[in-house]
């Protein structure tokens, strides 16, 4: 198997590993697809902590001749020269240079702002705007460097957000960077986020999720002894399912709260279920409105996203514990573990690379580095790992205990793993999943109900989530595989996270990390 050149790039606090494509204008789609900049900018690379006067080895000639370039620069420029970056050292870690081209002088004056797209844009949910390459859009706000608002000039009702780098002649937008991101500058993600669940599709998808909706409604169940005539405070309720399941469950009354609109739709069916005089239905953050009631005794909620935290509605969750939950409290669930499982996933990464190979008599291998990065580059949530893709048990990466965690804890989590393969093949990566326990009582840790996501049990809508490496390696029945796994909450986009592994096959194998961003 041919190793593919691999070049990491850093752009703020976000780090990605690209393999490299044949030609620099294709890295350079690559760089800024990922970190979202705008299709105007030119991008180059440095390599951080060295002087220009240094020579770097393979880039002697380069620098040279690019003296000029690099006089005001205390780091080394780095063309997108692909031959040339495929003969530099590996261990580099690029920064990103952005540098403004003159299309970016572009002001408003007085008058409405107008882009045009440049590329046909579907909108994830209802508040993204959708358009086609040519549309003129009206500029209404610029929230960022990476995503504005604005509406259709031929259709003014139909307004949304939108990345910047789908349009031309977006004004340049002035601030510090993410590391000091303002909330004005974050709040677009609140609107995106919970509109996204004003649409009752994804409702649909949780309640017929069995594993997930019988699981709440077992603990509930378990845990009636408890919730019998005491208040429960219900955290991004939906539809409503899990304030009625505790008010079935003899709860004195329910506080059931959600910024999305679908609130409405909850309190539809809390009154077509004859409970609106014990249930009570706010529409807003949890952190921003108060409760009529000074403390609660339950708080439940279906936090979980992908690999537990993504999506950080658990922030929410915990802010919400610590303002509102009486001492001896329950919540629900109340505790919540990462998993991590190395993976060969043969047929399904044959599917996309190999298939290169030979595509109906026709050599197309020159397009695999391409694939590897379209198909692999981020982590694949919507596909379920078999058990039999499992190279060893799955350990235990994280814990959360919801009843003494803290939202500090949730920007950076580390822990260590340690597999010991048990069958022969290729480790193409890893899988990861989570499990949350339930328990009956806040005073006892048994019985408890075990919501699980894992590949050995029923399906659930969360799936799993598959890494996958760069490079794959050969393991062998025997060998131990080590390493750690980080777990960092982005500066600027707060529901979104990065996940680093690093690890080592054996004692004699070199090690190997990659960053893998959830989602931006």
């Amino acid at each position: 198997m041919t190793t593919p050149s691999c070049i990491t790039v850093q752009y703020g606090s976000v780090t990605c590993k690209f393999v490299l494509p044949s030609t620099g204008a294709a890295l350079e789609d690559l760089i800024k697809r990922e970190f979202m900049l705008g299709s105007q900018v030119q991008v180059g690379l440095t390599v951080p902590n060295v002087a220009s006067s240094q020579k770097m080895p393979g880039l002697e000639g380069i620098q040279d001749s690019r003296e000029n370039d690099v006089a005001a620069s205390r780091d080394v420029i780095v063309p997108l020269d692909i031959p040339v970056l495929k003969e530099l050292p590996p261990g580099n870690v690029f920064t990103v240079r952005v540098y403004p081209s003159a299309k970016d002088s572009i002001h408003s004056g007085e008058s409405p702002v107008q882009v045009i797209a440049q590329y046909d844009f579907k909108g994830q949910n209802e508040s993204e705007l959708s358009f086609s390459a040519g549309d003129v859009i009206v500029l209404e706000y610029q929230y960022s460097k990476d995503w504005a608002k604005g509406h259709l000039a031929a259709k003014p009702a139909e307004s949304g957000f939108f990345p910047s780098n789908y349009v031309f002649g977006l004004p340049p937008f002035s601030d510090n960077g993410p590391e000091v991101a303002t909330l004005s500058n974050c709040n677009f993600q609140d609107d995106e986020y919970f509109e996204g669940y004003a649409n009752l599709n994804i409702h649909l998808e949780m309640l017929q999720d069995k594993s997930r909706t019988l699981a709440y409604k077992k603990a509930v169940e378990l845990a009636s002894g408890f919730i019998k005539g005491r208040i429960v405070l219900d955290i991004g309720c939906g539809s409503g399912v899990l304030s009625i399941f505790c008010a079935n469950a003899g709860a004195a009354h329910v506080y059931a709260v959600d910024a999305s609109s679908v609130i409405e739709h909850a309190r539809m069916v809390v009154n077509e279920n004859d409970l609106s005089d014990r249930i009570t239905l706010l529409k807003g953050k949890i952190e921003d409105i108060t409760l009529p009631v000074e403390k609660v005794d339950v708080i439940i909620s279906e936090w979980m996203g992908t690999l537990l935290i993504c999506e950080s509605m658990i922030a929410s969750v915990l802010s919400a514990r610590q303002r509102y939950l009486a001492p001896g409290g329950l919540m629900m669930p109340n505790l919540g573990n990462i998993r991590l499982a190395p993976i060969d996933i043969s047929d399904f990464y044959d599917s996309k690379i190999a298939f290169w190979d030979d595509v109906y008599g026709i050599k197309m291998s020159g397009l695999k580095a391409k694939a590897m990065s379209d198909f692999f580059s981020k982590p694949i949530f919507d596909r379920i790992i078999q058990p039999g893709e499992c190279l060893a048990d799955d350990v235990v990466t994280q814990t959360v205990d919801m009843t003494t965690a803290d939202v500090e804890s949730l920007e950076r989590m580390r822990s260590s793993f340690s597999f010991s393969i048990a069958k022969s093949g290729t480790l193409h990566g890893f899988g990861g999943w989570f499990d949350c326990q339930f328990q009956a009582d806040p005073k006892s840790k048994t019985p408890f109900v075990l919501l699980s996501t894992s590949p050995f049990d029923t399906p659930t809508h969360w799936r799993q989530v598959t890494f996958v490496l760069a490079s794959p390696l050969a393991v062998s029945e025997g060998d131990i595989v080590q390493g750690h796994i980080e777990i960092r909450r982005q500066a600027f986009w707060r529901r979104h996270f990065e996940v680093e592994l690093t690890f080592k096959v054996g004692e004699e194998r070199e090690e190997t990390t990659q960053v893998f961003p959830l989602w931006r």
